[in-house]
């Protein structure tokens, strides 16, 4: 016999037949012929209880970006442990979620990925109201993604692209805009995950088998 629960409601304990109670995403749980646990798994859970048989787990841990350098995040506080590295992690804005590698844990507030976090990018051809006009196809610029300038820093958010322009969310400054590296070229980029979004790592608990 197995069991399989999930749930969006992270924050709930629920109890799934007499006496499984679950607190946590999804859980997998078989049993022998007598009814008794042999194996469970519990995702992105507290705890899972049954019979004497406990599974306790850290749960969905969220922390909110501080900052983006390269493919290195700062988080706003320390959330990360080092067993974290590895794990697939999701980044989410207000309206776009992206999935990255969580390659390397540098410290408890700080992480690095092997995947390349900027979506578009190129020269800068013009600016005006919330319009920013590039000298390339933006494909991948999605709503809810952060516009940088050539320094990194974060002037703004992608509402909408359309040909070799990104809307903005709000109005843009042309001054924000400058040659950093001095080449006579102004370029943007637009990146996954900025500051204000929120990484979300998860967990998973075993009893019994591997």
């Amino acid at each position: 016999k197995h069991v399989i629960f999930w749930t969006r409601n992270l924050g709930q304990e629920y109890t799934v037949g007499k006496d499984l109670r679950v607190k946590g995403r999804a859980a997998v749980v078989a049993y022998d012929a007598a009814g008794k646990i042999t194996t469970a798994r519990l995702f992105d859970g507290e705890y899972l209880r049954q019979g004497g048989v406990e599974v306790r787990g850290n749960g969905l841990t969220e922390c909110e970006i501080k900052d983006v350098s390269g493919r290195r995040i700062t988080l706003t506080r320390g959330c990360l442990r080092a067993e974290d590295a590895g794990k697939w992690v999701s980044l989410r804005s207000a309206t776009h979620e992206a999935a990255v590698r969580l390659s390397r844990v540098v410290a408890p507030d700080c992480f690095e990925t092997d995947d390349d976090l900027v979506t578009a990018g190129g020269t800068v051809l013009g600016v005006e109201g919330s319009s920013l006009r590039g000298n390339v196809q933006m494909y991948f610029a999605e709503p809810g993604m952060t516009i940088a300038n050539e320094a990194g820093k974060p002037v703004g958010r992608v509402q909408s692209n359309k040909g070799l322009s990104v809307e903005a969310e709000g109005p843009l400054s042309a001054a924000a805009f400058s040659d950093a590296d001095g080449d006579g070229r102004v370029r943007f980029r637009v990146i996954a995950a900025g500051p204000g979004d929120r990484v979300l790592v998860s967990s998973s608990a075993i009893f019994g088998g591997r």
